[in-house]
């Protein structure tokens, strides 16, 4: 059996985005140098990614969202198995916070929260209106800001605002 931290690193898009990239991936190499296990699970996968932004592809788009949502539900399973969960932004691009739940509540897990953008600002989207900010929930980002067990901000707004919520 190893003795090495596990880290089970969940973001939104898959490493063809920038974000995730720069705020995770990147970083994979060095922690196993260092003896650290970390396995980046994204959302939602390259395809679903290159069409996400694409209005005629809007029905298929939500179709693969849902069955990614249910893709992460089974990935929970396998929370016991982690020492830390490090999320990036949300472990879901819709929904309330049911994984960030989960992780804290059912299986008593450190989180790891990273935020490289204000989630808690309105944005309508130009592709899914006023719908997508609907389905995203963004009361999420208040919850999640209660949840985590330390933090990660891209920025010094981020930080003043999230520090002035706990």
């Amino acid at each position: 059996m190893s003795d090495a931290l596990k880290v089970l690193a969940l973001a939104p898009y898959p490493e063809q985005a920038a974000s995730t990239r720069f705020r995770i991936a990147q970083f994979i190499p060095l922690l196993r140098e260092h003896g650290i296990e970390c396995e980046l699970k994204p959302f939602i996968n390259n395809a679903q990614f290159a069409a996400l932004y694409r209005k005629d592809r809007m029905g298929r788009n939500a179709l693969r969202i849902g069955w990614s949502a249910a893709a992460r539900m089974a990935e929970l399973i396998s929370a016991k198995r982690w020492d830390v969960v490090f999320i990036q932004r949300e472990a879901a691009l819709i929904g309330p916070p049911l994984f960030e739940r989960a992780i804290a509540r059912v299986f008593n897990k450190p989180m790891v929260l990273d935020l490289d953008d204000p989630l808690w600002v309105q944005y309508t989207s130009p592709i899914y209106g006023r719908l997508g900010s609907r389905l995203r929930c963004l009361n999420k980002t208040e919850e999640l800001f209660r949840r985590w067990t330390h933090l990660v901000c891209g920025t010094d707004l981020i930080g003043r605002h999230v520090s002035g919520l706990r």
